[in-house]
């Protein structure tokens, strides 16, 4: 996070790291040794500090062009905290506002995300744990400066397909900063990563307005649908045996999914496999398995900074929490997918 006051001369900016806060801090940021901006990014007079309600904005675009993403950032929000209301009890909201970083320059953001991790220089955006702040590339403009070096001529029409990929980067990782400054992780420790990442994913179609469960991710959605299979399996079949579908090679074992943080780590098509089957497991086990689901986040949140648990650490509190992933969790889980809605709007709960 920023320290210090932020207007407007970006060179004074810089990331806060070090220690952290006990788990279940409203703004878990630590205060500690600093990285100014300027050692790591040219040109910083071309960047400006906005502010909307819970954010800090720091971004070369001019001021006109970032109010779809002031929304975006507030609504990402909102929709975590309804989900922290009705799932997991009144949360305590970060007393700063959160920071987000957007480059319009792709050398600038590839500059910045070697230096803080050089596996975040192969994504668009990424939430950087230790800075708590979200970092994005501003992919329209990325392409609008690589058309303009092919001396492109005739301007896209509608909504691009980098538009769509910055909302659905911006709220994925926005969700994962406000979860962290909710308390849902703690910052520093070992947080499982299909946790992690399932209910990041859970807000990438999720709207502030919407009421949490009423709404289905059906990019997620049909991405792990189309691995499983679903279309030739009957789930309902007395015969039907749940391990089935997991012969396709781009699925991962459920065991191993909630263990290994590395099925997430390939970098290949399985990967959003993986994602989609991360953020189906969170969305079953919060529409079924509610008390469980809060009894295990309260217990990762509770996780000592610097403490790396085993694989079978994780698997065991798992099963702790939510029984044996045997083949009736499968068979349960399978007929979950199957039977939710590809519209939108899914049934609200009761």
């Amino acid at each position: 996070m920023f320290c210090g006051v932020l207007l407007p001369l970006v060179p004074a900016l810089v990331y806060a790291t070090g220690s952290f806060q006990p788990a279940g801090s409203a703004d878990p940021c630590g205060r500690g040794d600093v990285i100014h901006l300027a050692e790591i990014i040219e040109n910083t007079d071309r960047f400006q500090v906005h502010l909307s309600e819970h954010f800090r904005i720091t971004s070369d675009a001019p001021g006109e062009q970032l109010a779809n993403m002031k929304e975006e950032l507030e609504d990402t929000f909102s929709a975590v905290v309804r989900f922290h209301e009705k799932r997991l009890g009144t949360p305590s909201l970060p007393a700063e506002r959160l920071d987000v970083i957007q480059f319009r320059k792709s050398t600038d953001y590839s500059r910045v995300a070697s230096r803080l991790n050089p596996a975040h220089n192969t994504v668009p955006g990424f939430y950087h744990e230790p800075t708590h702040s979200v970092v994005l590339l501003d992919l329209t403009a990325a392409a609008a400066e690589e058309a303009t070096k092919a001396d492109s001529r005739e301007a896209p029409r509608g909504e691009s397909v980098e538009e769509r990929m910055n909302r659905l980067v911006l709220r994925h990782e926005t969700a994962h900063q406000v979860l962290f400054a909710l308390g849902v992780h703690a910052r520093g420790a070992d947080n499982p990563l299909w946790l992690m990442e399932g209910l990041a994913c859970e807000f990438e179609s999720v709207h502030g307005g919407d009421s949490p469960g009423t709404t289905v991710n059906r990019p997620r959605l049909g991405d792990l649908r189309y691995a499983l299979n679903l279309r030739s399996l009957s789930t309902h079949e007395e015969n039907f045996d749940p391990r089935e579908p997991f012969r396709n090679e781009a699925l991962s074992p459920l065991r191993k999914l909630v263990s290994e943080d590395g099925v997430f780590q390939t970098e290949n098509a399985r990967t959003a496999v993986r994602y989609a089957q991360a953020w189906a497991l969170v969305r079953y086990l919060v529409d079924r398995k509610e008390e469980a689901f809060q009894q295990y986040v309260k217990q990762v949140a509770s996780r000592p900074p610097d403490r790396e648990f085993t694989a079978q650490e994780d698997l065991d509190r798992f099963e702790a929490c939510f029984g044996p992933l045997d083949v009736d969790f499968l068979r349960n889980w399978l007929q979950y997918v199957a039977e939710l809605p590809m519209s939108r709007r899914a049934k609200a709960d009761d």
